[in-house]
């Protein structure tokens, strides 16, 4: 349960199936502030909420043996198919890698060593070296990977169980 939600969901986790929309409204129902008072869904603490259950749901599902992928849509969150989530991660990796990139540049260059403590300087030095190996091992990845047909082959593990209503919207 995220820790700002009240002790209940208005949805049982284990009945989300891909493709399912959670609405605004259901949402709203689980985001509170501090106080518990309610969240309005135009506010920043609305837009927060969502991420953290989002992040929530995505790591009970993984937990349960069964990941989810979700996406912000509107005011709501989509849970992706495998066919929209195939998409979605690939997308989101390659904006990872390319802000990955850019950070490390920045960490090279926007920080004057010379005003850090010597304890801060050695922190830096060990930070730099490995990010410079990682930032290298990704830049000689990219080079090195060809790219190969691959057919999954492995049976499902899984089965879902039956339609449950869940208040979820599908």
């Amino acid at each position: 349960m995220p820790p700002s939600a009240p002790s209940f969901f208005p949805f049982n986790i284990d009945e989300i199936e891909k493709g399912d929309y959670i609405t605004p409204e259901t949402l709203q129902e689980v985001i509170h502030r501090q106080d518990g008072s309610p969240v309005n869904i135009e506010s920043k603490d609305f837009r927060l909420g969502v991420m953290r259950i989002k992040m929530w749901i995505e790591d009970e599902s993984e937990l349960n043996g069964m990941p989810l992928v979700l996406k912000c849509e509107g005011d709501g969150l989509r849970i992706l198919t495998d066919e929209e989530a195939e998409h979605y991660v690939w997308r989101r990796q390659m904006l990872d890698l390319r802000r990955f990139d850019r950070n490390h540049k920045r960490y090279l260059q926007n920080i004057d060593v010379s005003k850090l403590s010597e304890e801060q300087q050695k922190a830096y030095s060990d930070r730099i070296v490995k990010s410079s190996i990682l930032h290298a091992s990704i830049l000689r990845g990219k080079k090195e990977i060809r790219h190969t047909a691959f057919e999954n082959t492995a049976p499902k593990m899984f089965d879902r169980p039956a339609d449950t209503k869940s208040g979820i919207d599908t």
